[in-house]
């Protein structure tokens, strides 16, 4: 069900929202992603386990990757539909 609410908050990420929001969007799915990679490792799910960390990776609000909108809507969209695929 959190992959779900990561996958709704990345779609929303599209919008123009406030900076705040972008930070909750780093905490939310840094959060999330970090979890599901945990799952998947503990599964022997390797592939999956990199998969989802790499984007933990990515979306750490602690040292922030800074890209612009632009490269950011298309990963956005892609990182939304990982979690709905994964189910």
């Amino acid at each position: 069900m959190v992959r779900l609410f990561a996958a709704v908050i990345l779609l929303w990420a599209l919008l123009p929202n406030p900076y705040g929001f972008y930070m909750l969007v780093r905490l939310v799915v840094c959060g999330v992603c970090g979890y599901t990679a945990y799952g998947y490792a503990n599964r022997d799910l390797s592939g999956l386990a990199w998969l989802f960390g790499v984007i933990a990776v990515a979306y750490n609000p602690v040292l922030p990757v800074y890209l612009t909108r632009a490269i950011w809507m298309p990963i956005d969209l892609i990182t939304a539909g990982l979690p709905v695929w994964s189910f």
